[in-house]
């Protein structure tokens, strides 16, 4: 029989050592890395020995919120023992409020798979001195960097076309900003009260500049007063305006930045280029003096506010590139006797024309009643303050119907019908056969169509080349396709 041998006692003394260490190892490294899932397929880790907080995998980066039903951010009880962040290659986005209030960071590790910089991503990291920004950036969002007061520099790469609004507010060691012709937009505020900022030059495809993007800057304060220009764009007209101002917009631009000549009460008249295409939000607001306006044919885009309070306004027009009119832009015109919308003009914003106190002719060239259509707008308040009993109304003569039933239109006591060659010229553009039809519909076209009854009720929606109308009682039917429209007859 063989002879069981037990352990010394010192044995057992060393296996209990041994375990207790790995057992206190193991629970220091817990103690030093957290960690979890920031992406579908993105991780973090974060040592708290070190600061260091890494992002791994590859993909975009979960954008995060204080709002339940959104990612909450995983490491947010780390965020003032952060001092690096590493992202490895691969990871694609960084997403919004990411690394807000990490107040003592000082270095990132970004990659050059990072395309875009999500809202609030950086906002208030003090500390953090630079930053780089890869060839592979396209879009920097909202207050990416907002009160990063260490930042000295950026130097943005040849794919970037968007700096969000309020971006790079209040970096106020920041010297100077190169943007590079890849750049489209500034949003508004993307660098205001950057007090430190002396230098700035602008790409030649900067078709937007938003209101007081560069504001408290020494680079606008160094501006002389009169208008200033940054590339392509005229951005304000610095200082107060002498009394019977007239202003020639230089050839070459082609936009005006929102509230440019806001409050400018000695602005009497303006010649606008025809290479402009947007007029921003608030742009003449206040205005006073400002008698009349040709915008030309090419502009397309119209803010909200645009001519708001301009009270001296007697005629201005609308060209027929604008599919939207917004909220307020000729409110409490109220010299302005007359207005044509143009034919394209889906949507109407709120109070557009509201407190237009001396308007005696609105011409509409809309075959349908803008907002008549789903998901065209007009709300109720568009022409508040306009006398509907003595203001006559015009519109295509074949539509006259239709406004008579349609939302808001119909308050008008007086709708004339008019001819114009805009509808003829529509329906002749259409071919779309036979007209009348028992059934079948043909239509030259591989666009979308949507069929509407008289009513404005969507009845289909389709792809193709016809359209079956068998199955629909005799009427008429309003065809709308590429933007044109048709009225078929169903015997």
């Amino acid at each position: 029989m063989k002879k069981e041998i037990k352990p010394s006692k010192s044995i057992k003394m060393k296996n209990k050592i041994l375990l207790f260490v790995s057992a206190m190892l193991l629970s220091v490294a817990s103690a030093f890395a957290q960690g979890g899932q920031c992406g579908d397929n993105l991780t973090w880790t974060f040592n708290s020995e070190t600061g260091m907080l890494t992002i791994s995998g590859a993909g975009e980066m979960w954008n995060f919120s204080d709002v339940p039903w959104e990612p909450h951010l995983p490491w947010k009880s780390y965020l003032s023992q952060i001092t690096q962040i590493n992202i490895d290659n691969g990871v694609t986005s960084i997403g919004n409020i990411a690394f807000q209030d990490c107040i003592n960071l000082t270095s990132v590790n970004s990659p050059n798979s990072i395309v875009s910089i999500g809202q609030y991503a950086f906002y208030n990291c003090i500390n953090l001195a630079s930053f780089n920004f890869s060839n592979s950036i396209v879009s920097i969002e909202g207050y990416a960097f907002y009160n990063c007061s260490k930042l000295t520099s950026v130097s943005f790469y040849d794919n970037v076309k968007n700096i969000g609004y309020y971006a790079f507010g209040s970096c106020t060691s920041l010297t100077s900003v190169d943007i590079p012709n890849c750049v489209e937009y500034i949003e508004m505020e993307a660098f205001a009260d950057c007090t430190a900022l002396t230098s700035v030059t602008i790409g030649n495809n900067v078709t937007y500049i938003g209101s007081a993007a560069f504001r408290n800057t020494p680079w606008f304060n160094n501006q002389p007063d009169g208008l200033v220009y940054m590339g392509k764009v005229l951005y304000i007209y610095k200082g107060t305006m002498p009394e019977n101002t007239a202003i020639e917009v230089r050839d070459g631009a082609i936009s005006i930045t929102g509230e440019a000549f806001g409050y400018q009460t000695g602005l009497i008249s303006i010649i606008i280029p025809n290479n402009v295409t947007d007029i921003g939000y608030s742009t003449f607001e206040s205005c006073t003096s400002l008698t009349s306006i040709h915008i030309p044919e090419g502009v397309t885009t119209i803010g909200a506010g645009a001519f708001f309070d301009c009270s001296a306004l007697v005629s201005v027009n609308i060209p027929e590139g604008v599919t939207t009119i917004e909220n307020g832009t000729f409110y409490n015109c109220t010299a302005l006797t007359s207005i044509t919308i143009p034919q394209n003009v889906t949507s109407i914003g709120y109070e557009a024309f509201a407190d237009c106190t001396s308007l005696l002719s609105i011409t509409s060239l809309n075959l349908i009643p803008p907002g008549f259509m789903e998901g065209w707008f007009i709300p109720y308040d568009v022409f508040n303050g306009v006398d509907k009993t003595s203001c006559v109304l015009r519109v295509p003569a074949s539509s006259v119907s239709w406004y008579k039933r349609a939302f808001v239109w119909e308050e008008f006591d007086n709708i004339v019908g008019i001819e114009t060659a805009i509808e003829e010229a529509t329906i002749s553009a259409m071919r779309i056969y036979p007209n009348p039809t028992t059934g079948k519909v043909y239509i030259e076209t591989g666009s979308k169509i949507k069929v509407y009854n008289m009513q404005g009720v969507l009845l289909l929606e389709t792809f193709g080349d016809q359209v079956d109308l068998s199955a629909y009682p005799q009427g008429v039917y309003l065809f709308l396709v590429e933007g044109k429209t048709k009225k078929i007859i169903k015997n």
